[in-house]
């Protein structure tokens, strides 16, 4: 009896070490909690700026001398989640002429990524280029799930701007086929079947198809059928988002503000170009602006973007088609309709067709608000240092510093945001546990000479209790207090 009531003594002195540790364990919860939150991840994209629609068609590319249209999956972001926007060719492309492999149905070195490279350079000039992303992504096998009645492989895309339509992308995109739901193709002439990235599970000799009939199928990979291919698309980085059938007139270009499904072409920034502006002179309406370098003939414009304080384009006008590489151009601010805070940008613009890329060379800030609004400096005066200046020197400078001038210099930068416990006490905390894990080390090797020499169960009972409680106060206690600083504790003791 004696030696039960002795066990329960040490049972509740244990439990007596460890509460202050549990106890100390749950402030520093809160402060985690907040640091949590202040790191939390960036929301995904929520749009873009040009105001682009699913479903949308943007003319981007020329591939065998044809403009090339691509539906608008996503406007909101591309197929990994970042900003753009994910588009699919809104027609097949080469029909009956794209074999996916002769040999295999893996995507990495066929012949179906062949034609997709080989896409890339040849549709897209260096500047569309710069705006399609490389494109890496990993799609794990839906086995054992189906979709579209069939298990499929696992894919990848490593570092690649053109590609096919995974099995996932088809079913995430247009939902899975069914006599009420049309969405498995959208838009798309159906003269032919079109090859997917995604290989079937089981069989290695056959491959993902789209069929005439919208349904999903696995068909032999060295079959020629067509292509349709996706990219991702940069859209923030463009100029301007311009109509599809935009030919370069003068005047203010109008964007279709109506609902509905639009056709859209953009203007693409050239990285280098010998055009330069600088203004001459401004008053409240009139600018005169200085230029060279200008491209003169039928598909050159002198054009001006507009936008708002916060980056975002308002309006774009053509102003004139230039006779000569260098001249004067005259502005009115009343006759354009220009914002009194908007930011002016001269460019010169290189047109395309109906449905192909206007380019833009880099743009030329006018800041007519600022360059009127700013008064002339006063000559600056060699600077004195402290030992030069006099007393009276010093109260001058000071008279004539604004008020709050010397706070707002000596001012201590915010500290970080302090923490649910002190350091200290963190510390103090710590140490407890340390002290703690030691007593119940020693208990532990108690009770097990006690099991061995009494040839008892019960003492290895209460051990496995002493483990399993020693764990969850390591678990709730010891992973959340910081490393021991040993320098602070000294001001404890």
């Amino acid at each position: 009896m004696k030696r039960k009531l002795f066990a329960l003594l040490i049972l509740a002195a244990l439990l007596l070490s460890l509460f202050p540790c549990a106890a100390f364990a749950e402030e520093p919860a809160e402060a985690e909690t907040e640091e949590t939150a202040e790191t939390e991840e960036p929301a995904a994209p929520e749009g873009n700026i040009w105001g682009v629609r699913e479903d949308d068609v943007i003319w981007y590319g020329v591939y065998k001398e044809n403009p090339v249209p691509w539906l608008v999956l996503d406007p909101k972001q591309t197929n990994m989640g970042t900003e753009g926007l994910f588009l699919l060719s809104r027609d097949l492309i080469d029909k009956t002429q794209v074999a996916f492999d002769e040999k295999s149905t893996l995507w990495e070195g066929s012949l179906a990524q062949e034609w997709c490279t080989n896409f890339a350079d040849t549709a897209f000039s260096p500047e569309e280029s710069e705006l399609v992303p490389a494109t890496d992504k990993y799609e794990p096998a839906t086995y054992p799930n189906k979709l579209y009645g069939l298990t499929w492989r696992e894919v990848e895309l490593k570092g690649e701007k053109v590609f096919f339509l995974s099995v996932i992308e088809l079913e995430q995109y247009f939902g899975s086929y069914s006599p009420e739901n049309k969405r498995t193709v959208k838009v798309c002439s159906l003269e032919s079947y079109y090859w997917l990235r995604s290989p079937h599970y089981y069989h290695n000799d056959y491959h993902g198809i789209v069929l005439q009939d919208r349904t999903i199928h696995d068909y032999l990979p060295d079959a020629k059928w067509s292509a349709r291919p996706c990219i991702n698309l940069s859209v923030q980085n463009a100029v301007f988002l311009l109509p599809g059938e935009d030919e370069g007139a003068l005047g203010a270009v109008t964007l279709p503000t109506e609902e509905g499904k639009h056709e859209w072409k953009l203007l693409v920034p050239l990285q280098e170009h010998e055009f330069r502006a600088e203004t001459v002179s401004a008053d409240e309406n009139q600018l005169t602006v200085q230029y060279s370098g200008a491209e003169i003939g039928d598909t050159a414009r002198l054009s001006l973007l507009v936008r708002d304080g916060n980056g975002k384009p308002l309006t774009l006008w053509r102003l004139e088609q230039p006779a000569a590489a260098e001249g004067t151009l005259q502005l009115n601010r009343a006759e354009l309709a220009l914002p009194e805070d908007a930011e002016l940008f001269l460019f010169c613009e290189r047109l395309g067709a109906a449905h192909e890329t206007n380019y833009a060379s880099p743009l030329q800030p006018l800041g007519t608000e600022r360059a009127a609004a700013v008064t002339p400096a006063e000559p600056e005066t060699p600077a004195e240092t402290p030992e030069s200046q006099s007393p009276a020197q010093e109260g001058g400078t000071a008279a004539q510093a604004p008020e709050g001038a010397d706070e707002a210099e000596t001012e201590p930068e915010p500290t970080a945001k302090p923490q649910g416990r002190s350091a200290a006490a963190t510390d103090r905390d710590k140490l407890i546990t340390l002290i703690a894990a030691g007593v119940a080390v020693l208990l532990g090797i108690v009770l097990i000479f006690t099991a061995i020499y009494k040839r008892s169960l019960w003492p290895i009972l209460l051990f496995l209790l002493l483990l399993a409680l020693a764990t969850l106060v390591y678990i709730r206690a010891f992973h959340r207090l910081p490393e021991l600083d040993l320098a602070r504790l000294k001001e404890l003791f």
